[in-house]
């Protein structure tokens, strides 16, 4: 289990899958000695939030396309909601952690929204940004990317 500090205020909780099974304490044991370490006082889970995205890689590729659709008008949904939520908890001095589960995905897409929203970043200075904090290779799939242009186009017009 890792946690990354993105923004001051701001943490990442990654699940290693490999690591699980190495752990002697409990996942839940450790996210709660992190939280009174940090005093963190925020929690946003999208590892159960974003459970249906990437659903749609298992059809055909006719139901594939609308569910490809559906997938990114919902994740962009969500990453305008939760990045205001995270804008607003930031700006108010909140201490705030993001599980991503084992996908290390779900909670960057928020950092990236956050990013191209708040601090006037375009995709690739979000990515180098995050890629900054976080030693690891994240390579995001097409729906991501697809929803990241979204936000982008909508937050210059």
């Amino acid at each position: 289990m890792n946690f990354y500090q993105i923004l001051p205020n701001i943490w990442i909780c990654y699940i290693n899958p490999n690591y699980i099974e190495s752990m002697n304490k409990q996942p839940t044991q450790i996210l709660r000695e992190f939280t009174q370490k940090h005093n963190i006082t925020k929690l946003f889970k999208p590892h159960k939030d974003l459970i249906f995205f990437g659903k749609s890689q298992q059809y055909i590729d006719m139901i594939k396309d609308q569910m490809e659709k559906d997938e990114i008008k919902k994740l962009y949904n969500y990453l305008q909601n939760i990045s205001k939520n995270l804008f607003d908890y930031y700006t108010q001095g909140e201490n705030t952690l993001i599980i991503s589960g084992t996908d290390i995905h779900k909670a960057l897409s928020i950092i990236v929204a956050f990013l191209i929203k708040y601090a006037d970043m375009n995709i690739q200075q979000s990515f180098t940004a995050i890629s900054s904090k976080i030693p690891l290779d994240v390579n995001f799939s097409v729906n991501y990317r697809k929803t990241f242009m979204l936000i982008e186009k909508m937050e210059k017009m």
